[in-house]
């Protein structure tokens, strides 16, 4: 299966929209409250999707926002404890800061859309917790 095929799939897996721009997709993935009974959506992220540059491996990625001086890391390292495929990183900084990172990645061979929906869901649940967690601290 070629990505395109192969995140259409997932994206239709997820419910979610997509949108392409060149060789990188974007999904909006709806997340709903687990404590509630409602069908109701509370939050939406888009995760990033490409393959790296050999083209081997997929990345969902999400770009969390700014963490500031306030950003309690050690709550963000406990929290991680049951996450299975996201890894959390601080990328560069620019004008605006250092910026939170979340992202996963698999190897291409052999993906299916399935397991490529465990890992987009997954990116985008615990992005959607950063991104409260950075509002604590702001």
């Amino acid at each position: 299966m070629d990505i395109g095929a192969l995140i259409k799939a997932t994206a239709d897996e997820l419910e979610a929209t997509i949108e392409q721009e060149d060789q990188v997709f974007f999904l909006t993935v709806t997340l709903e409250d687990e404590d509630d009974d409602s069908d109701e959506s509370v939050a939406s992220e888009v995760v990033m999707i490409y393959a790296d540059d050999d083209g081997e491996t997929i990345i969902a990625s999400v770009d969390v926002g700014v963490c500031s001086e306030e950003t309690d890391l050690g709550a963000v390292l406990r929290g991680l404890g049951s996450v299975v495929y996201s890894r959390v990183y601080l990328g560069e900084p620019d004008e605006d800061g250092e910026h939170l990172f979340v992202e996963a990645g698999l190897p291409l061979h052999g993906l299916t859309s399935s397991q490529l929906s465990q890992v987009v869901q997954e990116v985008a649940e615990v992005a959607d917790w950063l991104d409260e967690l950075l509002l604590e601290a702001d």
